[in-house]
C-alpha cells in the first residue's frame, strides 16, 4: 500500500508498512503457536486459561487493564495478519482465541469444573459459531471481526456458565 501524496511520504509508508504488518502477523500467530499442526485454536485457548490463572493474583483494575491491552493488540495484529496473508480470519491467527478464552473466564472462579466447562463451551461456540456469533464476524471489519467473534463466544460462555451455575452451584467455584 502506498500513498500518492509525494515521493517522500510514499516511500515512508511503503518502507514502514510491511515491517509493522509482519510484526503484527508474528504477534497474531503468537510465533510458532499459530503453526501447531493440530488444533492451534485449542492450544491457544489453553494459553488463555493459563493467563486467566495468572491474572487471579492481581487486583481487579490490573486484570481488566491487561485484558483491554490484549484486546487492542489482538485487534491490531489480527488486522495485520489478514492483510499480510490476504485471507479473512486466517487459521494461523490465534491471539483471538487467547483473548476470547481469557474473557470467557473473566470473573469466574478457578475451580477445575468451572475451568473445564468454560473451556469446552468456548471451543464449541468458537468452532460452530452459532448465531449471533457468526453475524459479529460478518458485520465487523478486519481485526475487529477476527477478535469480535471470539469475544461474542466469551459472552456466550459467561451466560451459559452463570445460568448453569444457578442450578448447579459447584460449576461456578
Amino acid at each position: 500500500m502506498s500513498l500518492r501524496l509525494g515521493s517522500n511520504i510514499s516511500r515512508k509508508v511503503r518502507s514502514r508498512g510491511p515491517k509493522w504488518e509482519n510484526l503484527g502477523l508474528k504477534v497474531a500467530t503468537l510465533g510458532a503457536l499459530g503453526k501447531v499442526p493440530l488444533a492451534p485454536g485449542t492450544v491457544a485457548s489453553c494459553l488463555g486459561l493459563l493467563i486467566h490463572l495468572f491474572l487471579q493474583g492481581l487486583p481487579g483494575p490490573w486484570k481488566w487493564g491487561i485484558l483491554g491491552f490484549l484486546g487492542v493488540i489482538g485487534i491490531w495484529s489480527a488486522g495485520c495478519a489478514e492483510r499480510v496473508l490476504d485471507r479473512k480470519d486466517p487459521p494461523q491467527v490465534v491471539i483471538d482465541e487467547v483473548l476470547g478464552m481469557t474473557a470467557a473466564l473473566a470473573g469466574l472462579g478457578t475451580g477445575l469444573l468451572t475451568l473445564g466447562a468454560a473451556f469446552v463451551l468456548f471451543r464449541i461456540l468458537d468452532v460452530l459459531k452459532p448465531p449471533p456469533i457468526r453475524e459479529v464476524e460478518n458485520i465487523l471489519p478486519g481485526g475487529w471481526a477476527v477478535v469480535g467473534d471470539d469475544l461474542a463466544a466469551a459472552v456466550g460462555v459467561q451466560l451459559l456458565v452463570r445460568v448453569l451455575g444457578a442450578f448447579w452451584p459447584l460449576l461456578v467455584h
